[in-house]
């Protein structure tokens, strides 16, 4: 998962380590023990990117990122545990902050839809005038202009269309009705046409 090749690090003439070779495994769990002075806090500061080493190789495995979080001890006490997590990811933390910050705005969002009803026509012209009457009722800000159950509802979609006004319309037709028979009516018109004309001869 992670691993280093002979790193050393060196400020001035004397080296603070050298030649650490070492791999930490996925799934394991691991402490980093010495005295004060030793170089821990330098040596997770290179494997975290932060400052670069004298020699050597950091080799982190492809497709994983590495999380941090500060040293400080006494800085997470009154955040929650998730959070602190969540900062050693800094892009996805900065992220979700400013997220939070726009949900905290209320200037920052539009009003709510339940103060504005929606008007069926304009965005579906092509619905019947009893259907938009009756999405109308079942989605009403007033309870008391809503259907009380879907029974209510049920029934009123099902006599809709007979409560729908009646509308005078042109009679269809005979080819309208039946467009198949009406051209084998006029197939065996002009067999018989074609007939008579042989006979005739």
């Amino acid at each position: 998962m992670l691993a280093t090749s002979n790193l050393s690090i060196q400020f001035g003439a004397k080296p603070l380590f050298e030649q650490v070779t070492v791999k930490f495994s996925d799934g394991n769990r691991y402490g980093l023990i010495g005295a004060n002075g030793s170089g821990k806090s330098t040596l997770m500061k290179v494997l975290g990117g932060e400052i670069d080493q004298s020699t050597g190789d950091v080799m982190l495995q492809a497709g994983l990122r590495m999380g941090k979080l500060n040293q400080n001890q006494f800085a997470y006490e009154d955040e929650r545990v998730l959070d602190v997590v969540m900062q050693g990811h800094v892009e996805m933390w900065k992220a979700m902050r400013e997220r939070d910050a726009i949900y905290a705005n209320p200037d920052a969002t539009t009003p709510s839809r339940r103060s504005r009803p929606v008007d069926f026509s304009t965005l579906r012209p092509d619905l019947p005038a009893w259907l938009q009457a009756t999405l109308a009722h079942a989605i009403a800000i007033d309870p008391a202009r809503r259907f009380h159950d879907m029974t209510e509802f049920a029934l009123e979609m099902e006599a809709g269309p007979a409560r729908a006004p009646t509308v005078n319309r042109r009679p269809r037709t005979l080819y309208e009705r039946a467009p198949t028979q009406v051209w084998q009516g006029v197939a065996a018109l002009l067999a018989l046409a074609l007939l008579a004309s042989l006979l005739v001869r």
